[in-house]
């Protein structure tokens, strides 16, 4: 019932990215490839022309650094990858990309009852014509008839029968004719009808953005994170090396990102089962592109810096906690996990080419102080 009388899907919903929940394997396939399914058959159920899916870096960065990489760039293997989110993320993806060009089943509906339509009453019209020449052939027989008793000559009743039967008869075949043209150019209008809206949104038209980590006031999963874990007094260290590189996106930019998307999936557009990378175009080193806002709250920035490695076998075992403690009921919830590691600690930025020229997309540079601000007066 969402999806009706709607003309675009915004799929922005997921699971599992960070924290306890990202442990939870059941429930991140249930919602990242379930939830995507159902959003799918939604789509093409009620005639949506357009879907927009947001994905994620991770369906291709997992655990090796990738340096200004691009759309070419591989899918993680499922049947290596042990990060549930990474995993679904890419599977979903991939659903929605195959999705492309797939028959709305609601405009399909439409058109076969705007066609029915169309003939029923091409077939009326018809019948009204073949009556009228049945009521106009019957006079003119009267009339015939008349004059032949008039003038005492039945073969003249007989010769005008022909003629009149013929006249009846050319005309009778003319309707038909006229009929059958008319039946004819409706069947072609519909048909040209069909494939003309077939091009211009009787099939779900599809792409993915992937977007880098999002920042910005009001975002809820990072920042938030790490703000708990300054004001308690947990950041005092930082890890990886310092010339690792990862790309940030700004919510704004994002939300240009996906109005752009939105336009280009329009008939005639580039995006139709294309996959674009979205950032802010300015890959930083991660704890670099923190130090701002940790200082704007009243922090210091921490000098501590810890091997990659380490913090890797500490993600793990913060795994293990999890694992062993739940069946006790005890929700413990890791401060980091192998795959968070990964994403503060090794390079991976992409370049976004395809989407500045595809979709238009150019990114703003927002001041850290506006976010900084933001979660200070909170």
């Amino acid at each position: 019932a969402a999806c009706a009388d709607v003309d675009v899907v915004f799929h922005i919903a997921s699971y599992g990215m960070s924290g306890a929940e990202a442990l939870r394997t059941n429930l991140i396939q249930e919602v990242n490839v379930g939830g995507t399914s159902n959003v799918i058959q939604a789509c093409i159920n009620k005639g949506v022309g357009r879907l927009i899916y947001t994905s994620t870096y991770n369906v291709v960065f997992w655990g090796s650094p990738i340096d200004g990489g691009d759309e070419s760039a591989p899918y993680i293997d499922p049947a290596v990858c042990w990060d549930s989110y990474s995993r679904t993320k890419a599977e979903a993806e991939h659903m929605v990309l195959a999705a492309h060009g797939s028959t709305l089943q609601h405009q399909q509906q439409q058109g076969q009852h705007q066609q029915h339509s169309q003939e029923q009453q091409q077939g009326q019209h018809q019948q009204h014509q073949q009556h009228q020449q049945t009521g106009q052939q019957q006079h003119q027989k009267q009339q015939g008839g008349g004059s032949g008793m008039l003038n005492g000559s039945p073969a003249h009743l007989s010769d005008s029968q022909p003629s009149s039967s013929s006249s009846s008869s050319s005309a009778t075949d003319s309707a038909a004719a006229h009929g059958r043209a008319a039946s004819g150019r409706g069947a072609s209008s519909s048909s040209s009808g069909g494939k003309q809206v077939g091009a211009q949104g009787a099939v779900l038209r599809t792409c993915a953005i992937r977007p880098a980590g999002i920042y910005g006031p009001g975002e809820c999963r990072h920042l938030p994170r790490v703000v708990q874990m300054v004001r308690g007094g947990l950041f005092q260290f930082v890890f990886g090396q310092g010339d690792a590189l990862v790309d940030w996106l700004h919510v704004e930019n994002l939300v240009e990102a996906l109005r752009r998307a939105a336009e280009a999936l329009l008939p005639g557009g580039p995006a139709g089962g294309q996959v674009y990378f979205i950032s802010d175009g300015r890959p930083i080193n991660n704890f670099e592109f923190f130090r701002p806002f940790i200082t704007g709250l009243g922090y210091p920035f921490p000098s501590l810096s810890l091997p990659y490695r380490l913090m890797y076998f500490i993600g793990w075992l913060l795994e293990l906690m999890h694992t062993a403690l739940k069946p006790l009921g005890i929700n413990f919830t890791p401060m980091l996990n192998r795959s968070e590691v990964n994403k503060c600690a090794l390079t991976h930025w992409f370049h976004i080419d395809k989407a500045r020229q595809q979709l238009g997309y150019t990114p703003v540079d927002y001041p850290m102080e506006q976010t900084t601000a933001w979660f200070r007066e909170r």
